[in-house]
């Protein structure tokens, strides 16, 4: 990886939710910069941890800090306003518009930038939407087509285009590469390690081992919705992060 992390941006104390299946006492910070691991076994809590992160899931007891400033999602809108963004795991079902084409997926999460005195302005749709996919190389024949027409790899190319459209500082990915082809993994890596270049901070969950060794600076490991143990990703290994998914088993 040729990201240098720098100092914390996100600081979560102790953090509970307050309807089952319950995270208990999470605690951990994220860099500036970090792509931060989330590992474990499916059941673990690692949805679970970026729902409550996102606003989406209700926090019972806990604290989260930004830049240094303690902060309360109550909503989605809430994260966003903070530039949170979330790439959910499964994207056919909260992730994308299967029936509206990619100007609709594009520009969904940041219709107020599209409008012109209060009014949408489609011709700024279309240009947003041309410019993400050029930028995310997204196989299409035009903005036009649905999405649904896509394969899962670009369907997830326009997904992530949406979130940078509205430059997001902190990204929270749930199994970005799941169910896509090997070239658009790979794109979506190189894309992840350009963003934490840039200063934004990437916490990414993940089943597979050889994703979550390779494009990681730390990877927490999630047991039974409790955070088993923080390790950093060059000094680990499988057996050590296997070992630790049974922690409260």
């Amino acid at each position: 990886l040729t990201n240098k992390p720098g100092e914390p941006v996100l600081i979560v104390k102790n953090l509970c939710t307050k309807y089952a299946p319950f995270l208990k006492n999470i605690s951990f910070e994220v860099r500036k910069g970090e792509i931060l691991g989330i590992y474990g076994l499916v059941g673990s809590g690692r949805s679970e941890l970026l729902e409550a992160l996102f606003g989406v899931r209700t926090i019972s007891d806990g604290e989260i800090y930004y830049k240094g400033k303690r902060i309360f999602f109550n909503s989605s809108k809430d994260a966003m306003k903070e530039n949170f963004a979330f790439v959910t795991e499964e994207r056919k079902v909260n992730g994308m518009f299967g029936k509206e084409d990619l100007v609709y997926n594009t520009c969904i999460a940041n219709v107020d930038k599209y409008k012109t005195f209060g009014i949408i302005d489609n011709a700024k749709m279309r240009n947003a939407a041309s410019r993400e996919i050029s930028a995310m190389n997204v196989k299409c024949n035009s903005s036009k087509d649905k999405i649904s027409s896509l394969s899962g790899g670009n369907q997830q190319k326009v997904i992530i285009g949406k979130w940078l459209e509205r430059n997001p500082d902190v990204f929270l990915m749930d199994e970005p590469t799941r169910g896509i082809d090997i070239m658009a993994k790979y794109q979506i890596y190189e894309l992840m390690i350009k963003l934490a270049n840039e200063g934004k901070s990437i916490i990414m969950v993940s089943s597979e081992m050889p994703e979550i060794l390779g494009v990681t600076n730390r990877i927490l490991v999630m047991s039974n919705y409790r955070l088993a143990g923080e390790v950093i990703t060059k000094d680990t290994n499988q057996e050590e992060l296997l070992k630790l998914c049974a922690k409260y088993l």
